[in-house]
């Protein structure tokens, strides 16, 4: 059973004279009901709120830093602009976005009208961010389509955070990446790392935090190959004293003889003696 606000009594708005107004409780359950979940879980620390980041929302920026890290300063922005839209998308979705538009329009479906366009995704934002490396394989659109995503976005001088996990980088090999999407990046983006303030990885969402500073398992708790472990009361062997089995040589056997003739002797006597064929000289 949750508790009550002390302030309102969990009617979510407080009286001051004649005017009623929202309660802070009301407040928070509001703008937390416009957070993806991911978001609404991060953990928001005194170090995140002091960043300078905090002030840099009409700046486009590439942020180098955790996701952990990421996700909190996105919560900390998104409460104190409750009147701003924020807008987290990614590579993945961009691509996913562009090429169904195309694939729409070539067909002529909705009479050649697109509703779920780039334009869609990316007008509306005050703030877009936009995390990088999320598409999983190669597309040969996915690089134009992020480019031209930017492209939108600082044409019209509308604030864009690209995000690059510090962890996986958005670097020459990941799939969106171009050297025009580097240029681009490089001519109109301000770089910002953010030091590791969360001391856990997160990068995926769906998982348990885990401590970056994990220690490592010792060699004696590494599973032996070719080792059936049937109780636990069983004591696994240490890696060194393993020694793999010595293989097999196989040597060549004569056949056995049997009273069967083989050869030439199968189709007779054959030349018995050299002495009764003498050639004439």
């Amino acid at each position: 059973m949750t508790s009550k606000c002390e302030v309102c009594g969990g009617l979510g708005i407080t009286e001051k004279g004649p005017r009623a107004f929202e309660c802070h409780c009301a407040f928070i359950k509001r703008v937390a009901a416009a957070m993806p979940l991911y978001i609404r879980k991060a953990e928001v620390t005194k170090e995140h709120l002091a960043h300078e980041i905090m002030k840099l929302t009409r700046r486009n920026m590439m942020v180098v830093s955790s996701w952990a890290d990421m996700k909190a300063v996105i919560k900390a922005l998104w409460i104190s602009n409750p009147s701003k839209f924020f807008k987290i998308s990614s590579d993945r979705e961009i691509r996913d976005v562009y090429v169904g538009s195309k694939s729409r329009a070539a067909r002529g479906d909705e009479e050649g009208k697109i509703y779920n366009s780039l334009e869609d995704l990316m007008d509306m934002p005050d703030l877009a961010v936009v995390r990088l490396n999320e598409l999983s394989y190669k597309n040969k659109a996915a690089s134009g389509a992020l480019e031209e995503a930017i492209s939108y976005r600082t044409d019209r001088d509308k604030p864009t955070w690209l995000f690059s996990d510090i962890d996986r980088p958005f670097t020459l090999g990941s799939h969106a990446y171009s050297d025009s999407v580097a240029d681009l990046i490089k001519s109109i983006f301000t770089t910002i790392r953010i030091s590791r303030i969360t001391q856990y990885n997160t990068y995926f969402d769906d998982l348990e935090p885990v401590p970056v500073n994990q220690a490592k398992p010792q060699r004696s708790e590494a599973v032996v190959v070719n080792k059936v472990v049937t109780s636990k009361s069983e004591p696994i062997p240490d890696v060194d004293e393993v020694q793999p089995e010595p293989k097999k040589k196989y040597k060549i056997r004569p056949s056995e003889d049997t009273e069967v003739d083989t050869g030439l002797s199968m189709y007779g006597s054959g030349i018995s003696s050299a002495s009764k064929f003498k050639r004439k000289s």
